[in-house]
């Protein structure tokens, strides 16, 4: 899962400067800026009731803010309520069907919720938008997985673990470090396992 604040993604948080966030952002509500940056710092402690708070205290001050939309369906999501991440998430692509890692954090919400088709759809739709990052590639492996194309999964799986050897670990994941649900990471161990253990496939020959 993605937040659209500041770091570099390792996988909970995504750069200000990606599709995530708002190109050139508006002057914001100085109170609102101070809830979301609340928001931020709450949601990094593990305390995600207080996060949610203070996300929707500073939507109610700017409910155009489309960065603390996703960051407050980030914390439902976190917090175990997927079906309220889904609608925060589905609002905000609503204003902006662009945003790749939007289509990501969406996709982990509706897996949650058992609507695995539709989480495979947004996880490829975060691909098509660019966020060509380990967490989407993770998570499109683990819905195909779930989908019964098994060696599509595992070949999907090791793009991300080439893009973030983290993932190679059932612990990183396990850990809390990538933002996924208990559910998704029972549901990832058998994949990870095989990925580990599943040869790659040998380079092509090279005619002579």
């Amino acid at each position: 899962m993605s937040r659209a604040c500041a770091l570099v993604l390792i996988v909970l948080l995504w750069p200000v400067n990606s599709p995530a966030a708002e190109d050139t952002p508006p002057r914001r509500d100085p109170q609102a800026a101070e809830d979301y940056r609340r928001g931020t710092e709450l949601g990094e402690r593990g305390d995600h009731a207080g996060a949610i708070a203070a996300y929707a205290a500073a939507l109610q001050r700017d409910p155009s803010w489309l960065d603390a939309r996703n960051d407050l369906g980030v914390e439902y999501y976190l917090n175990g309520d997927p079906r309220r991440a889904a609608e925060e998430l589905r609002a905000v692509l609503e204003h902006d069907a662009t945003r790749g890692p939007v289509h990501t954090n969406l996709a982990f919400a509706l897996y949650d919720l058992g609507q695995l088709d539709a989480a495979v759809t947004e996880w490829q739709k975060a691909l098509d938008q660019g966020a060509n990052v380990a967490d989407t590639y993770a998570g499109l492996a683990l819905g195909l997985f779930k989908q019964g194309k098994i060696q599509e999964a595992i070949r999907t799986y090791r793009v991300a673990i080439e893009r973030d050897p983290h993932y190679a670990q059932l612990d990183y994941l396990e850990s809390g470090s990538a933002g996924w649900s208990r559910h998704a990471i029972g549901d990832a161990a058998a994949l990870v396992r095989a990925a580990q253990r599943t040869p790659s496939a040998p380079p092509a020959a090279t005619p002579s």
